[in-house]
């Protein structure tokens, strides 16, 4: 145990005073900042992007009635569409909108868009949407309908506020609130899988590379070697997590003192409602959304992720370092990784189907096997799962551990000091037998 606990440390160490880690730690979380704010602006860019379109509506029902938006602008021209064809780009337009005459409201054809390019899904969608709307007003003035009752009519809505029983009483639920949540834990843990996994694998290979790993093997066994690195570097991980949930709690300390005495100081002059109408955010929701989340189970919540975040780890991490222990090879290494990771893509593909269906039968079973579940159940949990199936898969997630390990040891065994052989995946359980 004595040389494990040196190992942990030497592991630990070494990695916490590099300069990449602590570039890594302080930086990353601007990363994430800058990231969004760059997909914000490439969303914005592309919306922005216009195109003339000249109309020759043959069936009289559009003239001047399709309004424009999405970075398209409609122009109508009474001439003929071999005209258009042949002259659109010396007129100044990008495309041509030609509308038949239409005999039949309720199936109208022969509408042709025609361009340069191949135009994209949002282009066509929004000409559908214009269109149609059109001739539903054609059809109401043709059938004597009255357009504003039938607007009420169409704008009546319905909205069902969810709520959860429990033993404890019955609670306000969420279910954008528990979805965001979900989608966060699962994304979370799948980047952990990759990024110390990884980094456990190269870390490795390095040192059976480096050839480090038989003057350390002379001293402890592999098993020990094997663990003392995979703890050592989920310390790592915890370490790193636990200094970015510091620093974004001081930001957040920091950029709510900042605003909040401009916010105060509006609020006095003009009252909440100006203020939360400046803040350009509608104070109900908030209320309600901090409401929400303060009805979550949040310490159940927070363990279980804690507990799939380390066991996760621990599985995934034993397969990484035998991996990393089979080859010093990049060529090989990278076919041998494959196989571990479909499992994690794959369930991260299954997430996306389980919050929005988080007690289906797919749900409750990829939650359950090991592979997949530190993934799923952190993105269930949110939505209340029964306690049973918690248990139960925390149990088979051990029980996954346990045999990762046990197949881990085996391989890590034989193959962190072999060298020069080209290893196949069934080699690699042929290794597990060898005595």
């Amino acid at each position: 145990m004595e040389k494990i606990r040196l190992i942990i440390f030497r592991e630990f160490w070494t990695r916490v005073r590099k300069k990449s880690f602590i570039l890594t730690t302080v930086l990353a979380p601007l990363g994430f900042v800058l990231f969004f704010i760059a997909i914000f602006f490439i969303s914005a860019y592309s919306m922005e992007s216009r195109q003339r379109v000249v109309v020759l509506d043959e069936s009289n029902f559009f003239k001047m009635k399709i309004p424009d938006g999405q970075g398209l602008y409609f122009f109508f021209q009474d001439t003929t569409l071999t005209y258009l064809e042949e002259n659109y780009k010396e007129m100044g337009f990008d495309g041509i909108l030609y509308i038949p005459e239409i005999r039949n409201l309720q199936f109208p054809a022969g509408i042709v868009y025609q361009s340069e390019n191949q135009p994209g899904r949002q282009t066509i969608s929004y000409i559908e949407r214009r269109l149609s709307e059109r001739l539903r007003e054609v059809k109401v003035e043709q059938t004597n309908i009255d357009s504003e009752i039938l607007k009420e009519i169409q704008a009546i809505s319905v909205s069902v506020s969810p709520r959860v029983i429990s033993a404890a009483g019955t609670r306000e639920a969420n279910t954008i609130v528990a979805t965001a949540i979900g989608y966060i834990m699962g994304f979370v843990i799948y980047i952990v899988l990759f990024v110390y996994g990884t980094m456990l694998m190269k870390g490795v290979m390095e040192e059976k590379t480096n050839r480090i790993v038989e003057i350390i093997a002379s001293s402890v066994k592999p098993f020990q070697l094997m663990m003392g690195k995979i703890i050592g570097i989920g310390l790592v991980g915890i370490t790193q997590f636990v200094l970015w949930a510091v620093l974004i709690t001081i930001a957040n300390v920091f950029l709510s003192l900042a605003f909040s005495g401009s916010i105060s100081s509006l609020d006095e002059i003009a009252g909440p409602s100006a203020a939360a109408e400046a803040s350009g955010v509608n104070p109900d929701q908030v209320m309600e959304t901090i409401a929400a989340v303060r009805d979550l189970p949040l310490l159940k919540i927070g363990l279980t992720f804690i507990f799939y975040f380390i066991g996760g780890y621990l599985l995934y991490g034993a397969l990484f370092a035998a991996i990393g222990s089979a080859t010093n090879d990049d060529g090989d290494l990278q076919s041998l990784t494959f196989p571990i990771s479909i499992p994690i893509i794959i369930s991260m593909v299954i997430m996306m189907s389980v919050v929005s269906a988080p007690d289906s039968p797919l749900a409750f079973w990829s939650s359950m096997i090991p592979l997949s579940s530190p993934i799923i159940m952190p993105a269930r949990i949110a939505f209340g799962v029964p306690l049973w199936e918690v248990l139960l898969s925390m149990s088979f997630l051990i029980a996954g551990f346990v045999f990762t390990t046990w197949f881990a040891s085996k391989v890590y065994r034989t193959g962190i000091l072999m060298y020069g052989k080209k290893v196949t995946v069934r080699e690699l359980f042929r290794w597990v037998w060898y005595r």
